[in-house]
């Protein structure tokens, strides 16, 4: 038998374009930064994680913030010591004042290279199969509740240019993209992102969607949603107050900054050198930040990853790999144990916590699909991570993921756990089989799956090691079940089950909520049944 299921976590919205060489970008000599209100100097001493119903199986909604408080911690003395300090003209860009005058002389627009790491297949795509692209979204971001042991958040290994596919590859097309705000000869205006590490920049052009539409990619979005992430997440508390929005304005949400709201404030006038210049504003300020390796102390001080953070990382990810292939996801033969569903990332994160899944841990996704919740795991939590899957096109965008997922990390500067993806079926891999001998968590959505199929998975799962959890959605052992002189050798003794109650919007087929189901490996039952009744 070749059963594989299939448990996803569809995100959303991305990044996805090539870029301008930083040679070709716009002169900056005489810029001062975005009205900010205070001068983020180093101190001595510094201190220290909307969804709507999908309208389809494969649709994801925007997320919004998770408020848990960041983990902070004080640096020692020699990390102090042995932070350097920042250039002279960093420190000159980060002083306070207000804007420039806005420059009125031509903009020059940056020509892209060839050579800036993108991937050459996306950069090729065409106008015509660009039309066919679907974003799928990601549901409400919940609380990141629990708490893993210590694990680094910091990248390791030097600074490099990520191979990633950069926003502007997604947007190149002319049936579905126009300019946002009009510059000269009706070209679409261009601009890199800093992110929070030394890998350079993504690059995007300015251009909306001719006709609305919540499928498609929103390249503004991406750049908006990615700086108000940063700022929330990266950024120590020092510069935080430096770019608050200021009293007289409106502040509707609390990742709001002087980026943010001047960012909206330049597209609502259609005003394309300001909303430049305030992105250009943002890259000197984080660039300076990840120099003088305040970056990197801040994500030091933090434990965890929270939901809200993963979700705007694989967004990215996903709109630039599997979004482009989703109709092919679909392809499937209905009424057999291979039919493809998604558990969403905020189902994922409640299973997280109720299993207390830790860095330190192995965890495997039987009928991983196009591998989300493998990244999940290995990016929220850190573990080592593991899927496997049998149908093919889900398989090849799995592969597309995880190439993604190494670059993008990487530009966002965080570590990963080990991921791991394998093309087959659960039931005829020895890889497999010696990976669930070490598992922690195991997880499979067996919401379709047959009476059979279940009782050969159970059979598996007797080779788990004691305190392992395996996550489903139909529960492997009868809710009513009890251990008796008449079926003290059936395999239902082997485990003791936990209910749970996940809520609307947590599943890719349906939109109301339901149960999953942790059977936990517990061989002591049977055996204080056996003592109970003079039974050894």
């Amino acid at each position: 038998m070749n059963a594989s299921l299939k448990s996803k976590t569809p995100t959303q919205g991305g990044t996805g374009r090539s870029r301008p060489t930083e040679a070709s970008a716009k002169p900056q000599s005489n810029r001062r930064p975005l009205g900010i209100t205070g001068r983020p100097t180093i101190p001595s001493r510094p201190s220290g994680p909307i969804a709507r119903p999908p309208s389809n199986r494969f649709q994801l909604s925007t997320t919004t913030v998770s408020r848990q408080p960041a983990l902070t911690s004080r640096p020692s003395k020699t990390a102090i010591a042995s932070r350097k300090p920042v250039p002279g003209n960093a420190r000159d860009r980060l002083a306070p004042g207000s804007r420039g005058v806005k420059r009125k002389s031509e903009t020059p627009q940056p020509a892209f290279s060839d050579d800036d790491g993108s991937s050459s297949a996306s950069d090729s795509d065409s106008d015509s199969d660009a039309s066919t692209r679907k974003r799928a979204k990601s549901s409400i971001s919940s609380a990141d509740t629990h708490v893993t042991s210590r694990r680094n958040l910091v990248a390791n290994g030097a600074a490099e240019t990520a191979k990633l596919i950069h926003s502007r590859t997604l947007t190149a097309s002319k049936l579905l993209y126009k300019p946002a705000m009009i510059v000269e000869d009706s070209v679409a205006a261009k601009v890199g992102l800093q992110y929070p590490s030394a890998c350079g920049k993504e690059y995007f052009e300015l251009k909306v969607l001719k006709r609305q539409s919540d499928d498609e990619y929103k390249p503004m979005d991406d750049i908006e949603e990615t700086i108000r992430i940063i700022c929330h997440h990266y950024l120590p508390e020092r510069v935080k107050r430096t770019i608050k929005p200021g009293r007289h304005e409106i502040v509707t949400g609390p990742y709001e900054t002087v980026y943010s709201k001047g960012l909206l404030r330049a597209k609502n006038e259609g005003d394309v050198e300001k909303y430049i210049d305030i992105i250009e504003d943002f890259n000197i300020m984080l660039k300076a930040l990840v120099e003088d390796g305040s970056i990197q102390h801040e994500l030091r001080s933090r434990a965890t990853l929270p939901l809200d953070w993963f979700e705007r990382i694989h967004n990215q990810i996903y709109s630039r790999t599997v979004s482009l292939h989703v109709e092919s996801l679909k392809q499937y033969e209905t009424g057999t144990d291979d039919v493809y569903g998604e558990l969403l990332p905020s189902l994922v994160n409640k299973i997280i916590n109720v299993t207390q899944l830790s860095h330190d841990h192995i965890f495997v996704d039987l009928g991983s699909g196009v591998g989300n919740i493998v990244l999940q795991t290995a990016l929220q939590v850190g573990c080592e991570s593991w899927g496997i899957e049998q149908m093919p096109n889900p398989c090849k965008a799995a592969e597309l993921q995880k190439a993604e997922f190494a670059a993008r990390t990487k530009l966002w500067g965080l570590s990963t756990g080990k991921v791991n993806l394998i093309n087959g079926s659960f039931f005829d891999c020895l890889e497999i089989d010696e990976v669930l001998k070490r598992a922690d968590v195991v997880l499979v959505n067996n919401q379709v799956f047959s009476a059979a199929t279940n009782d050969n998975l159970l059979a598996k799962f007797l080779d788990l090691k004691e305190g392992a959890k395996v996550v489903s959605l139909k529960p492997f052992v009868p809710r009513d079940h009890r251990i008796t002189k008449t079926n003290m050798n059936s395999m239902y003794g082997m485990f003791r089950t936990e209910v749970h109650e996940y809520f609307d919007n947590s599943v890719s087929w349906v939109a109301y909520g339901g149960e999953y189901h942790v059977a936990i490996k517990d061989s002591s039952l049977l055996r204080k049944f056996g003592q109970e009744n003079g039974m050894g």
